[in-house]
């Protein structure tokens, strides 16, 4: 997805912070996801010879295989699955309890919006890198805009995190279609280790990949335009319209074609400059940005045939001609004059 220059920002909330409204909670302990060693307090003094330590986490026995057990309790390396309720009794009578949650910043979510039907809801989704933790919040803020023009406020829709595609996907509802509307879209991850939000962006194509110009041999006013759909969209959903725009190296405007594989009157000997760019095949949402410029020269060599009157050329500058006729010389031996033959 592509970001054009627009005065309409996306964002109608703040991207909730450290702690997820838990901030001050003296029972609450944080780690940090495999690179913390976390310690969990249980007294301030040696207990008497009769009082023996002893920690579970919800309710369980916790074993000294898996801690330090003492006074205090030291967990190495924590992860995800040792967040929980911990416990300390001194002989057998509680005398401490603490909750401690392990999670990790979030990542900033990379994310790319499609529809199987112009008919059904928008998806947004991204695959972060590693998993996140059971505490983390994905909402996705999506704001109608038309022209330059600001709605009133964002709307709100929670994303979903899928364990086996290991993927957050988001719903957009999609508003009855109008010329100059588009929506601009942003994703917040927050947990209790952070937040992170995305830029907005605007529900529409990547611009086309792998453009390709290629001169037309034997035809010095055309050039040969390709390109495939980028990778984020599925033509087996719903396709794209393309439009190309071109000019001469030399030259500072472009010429704008509607979708069209052949240039049909590119410069003589010129190098050209080819965009491509594309649009939902319903119309919906707005032009993606032209592609990265690629380049192309018109055919300019030369190629033989056949002819009547003998052999003949193609040159990029005059078309079909027929090569002169051999300069006459005299002859040393017989004094006739020698030429191209009679026919």
């Amino acid at each position: 997805m592509q970001l054009p220059e627009v005065g309409c920002m996306a964002q109608g909330a703040s991207c909730p912070g450290p702690g997820l409204g838990s901030r001050g909670d003296p029972e609450l302990q944080r780690g940090h996801l495999g690179t913390s060693n976390v310690t969990l307090p249980c007294l301030q003094w040696q207990p008497d010879a009769n009082g023996t330590i002893s920690w579970k986490v919800e309710n369980k026995a916790l074993s000294s295989e898996h801690a330090v057990l003492g006074p205090s309790l030291l967990l190495r390396l924590v992860q995800y699955n040792d967040s929980g309720r911990y416990s300390c009794y001194v002989g057998g009578c509680l005398v401490h309890s603490l909750r401690l949650l392990v999670e990790a910043p979030p990542e900033p979510p990379s994310f790319s919006c499609y529809r199987r039907s112009h008919v059904k809801d928008i998806l947004c989704e991204w695959q972060p890198q590693r998993r996140p933790s059971p505490r983390t919040r994905a909402v996705l803020w999506v704001k109608k805009c038309q022209s330059q023009q600001n709605s009133p406020n964002a709307t709100e829709q929670r994303c979903r995190y899928f364990p086996k595609v290991e993927k957050f996907t988001c719903r957009v509802t999609v508003p009855p279609s109008e010329d100059d509307t588009f929506l601009l879209v942003s994703v917040c991850v927050s947990n209790g280790a952070g937040s992170t939000v995305s830029k907005d962006q605007v529900i529409s194509p990547d611009p086309p990949v792998n453009v390709l110009v290629e001169p037309v041999k034997s035809v010095p006013q055309k050039l040969r335009v390709n390109w495939t759909y980028p990778p984020s969209w599925d033509p087996k959903f719903y396709r794209l319209h393309f439009q190309v725009r071109y000019r001469a190296e030399r030259s500072q405007s472009y010429t704008e074609v509607k979708t069209s594989l052949v240039i049909h009157d590119a410069w003589h000997g010129a190098r050209h400059m080819v965009q491509v760019r594309g649009l939902e095949e319903f119309g919906h949402g707005s032009w993606s940005e032209w592609s990265q410029e690629a380049m192309g020269t018109p055919w300019a060599g030369r190629t033989m045939r056949e002819g009547r009157g003998g052999v003949l050329w193609a040159d990029s500058r005059a078309g079909w001609v027929q090569p002169p006729r051999p300069r006459e010389q005299g002859h040393p031996s017989c004094g006739v004059t020698q030429g191209s033959p009679r026919q």
